[in-house]
């Protein structure tokens, strides 16, 4: 039982890892350092992209639900929501450490994981209760932010952004058609689709200056939510990825259990 035991706990480890991704791993300490000024941005682009719904809904009225849903996207740098974080670089000012507006989005390697660790700790905690503040639609920008980061969490004013050691700097380096792509793939495999999905020039193709309009959508600053077309191409590319994932799982599989000395393995 236990040499049972033991084989199926390597088995799995071999399944984890590779899924395992190349994501940069967040600057927690400067996560902390920056907290109160990504917690105040997080809310305010909050209100505006609901601002912006609300706009473009009939009759001016959204339902709590697609609030929600906003809420919960806002920390996610490759979805449209979230896609703010991209667009900020950290570095040093009069020995502090601060967030700089680019003029267009960035690769998310280390301060960009740096800036959503920040943004999941603050802003991200609270969401569903600034939703619900936005639904009620009794609250202005200023007050939002006042109360998400200012009452409801500890962010601000938070821990000292003033530098006493020298700090690495990372540059900042804006998408192109090729790293949009690898983006892409870097999510995808965050979210456990690891492996080549697609040719990483088609999937180039996909999300740069030849994609259809509906695809740009992706990296673009979101707009109404009622605006966005609703594509049919999207389950034939989930099918795609589920069959090879079906098949990079079966080839591990196959590979494990040869490993760990057993002959007979049934079919996933």
């Amino acid at each position: 039982e236990k040499m049972g035991k033991a084989k199926f706990s390597l088995l799995m480890l071999l399944l984890l890892a590779s899924g395992v991704s190349a994501v940069p791993q967040p600057n927690k300490a400067e996560a902390k350092m920056i907290a109160c000024q990504v917690c105040e941005l997080a809310s305010k682009y909050f209100f505006r992209q609901v601002d912006t719904m609300r706009k473009a809904a009939p009759g001016g009225k959204l339902g709590e639900a697609d609030i929600a849903e906003v809420a919960e996207n806002i920390c996610k740098p490759y979805s449209g929501e979230g896609e703010w974080i991209g667009t900020y670089d950290i570095t040093e000012s009069k020995g502090k450490i601060v967030l700089q507006k680019q003029k267009e989005v960035g690769e998310c390697k280390r301060e960009c994981q740096t800036i959503r660790h920040a943004c999941e700790e603050t802003f991200a905690e609270y969401a569903l209760d600034a939703a619900e503040l936005l639904y009620k639609g009794q609250i202005k920008r200023a007050g939002l932010v006042s109360e998400v980061c200012h009452e409801l969490s500890d962010a601000c004013p938070g821990a000292s952004s003033k530098l006493t050691k020298p700090r690495t700097d990372e540059d900042f380096v804006p998408l192109t058609a090729e790293t949009r792509a690898a983006r892409m793939q870097e999510q995808l495999a965050a979210q456990g689709f690891n492996g080549q999905m697609m040719d990483r020039d088609a999937v180039a193709r996909m999300v740069g200056d030849e994609a259809p309009p509906e695809m740009h959508y992706q990296f673009e600053p979101p707009g109404p939510r009622y605006e966005v077309p609703k594509f049919e191409s999207v389950p034939l590319v989930l099918r795609g990825l589920a069959q090879g994932m079906h098949s990079i799982a079966f080839s591990l599989w196959e590979w494990a259990c040869e490993i760990v000395g057993w002959g007979q393995h049934k079919e996933l």
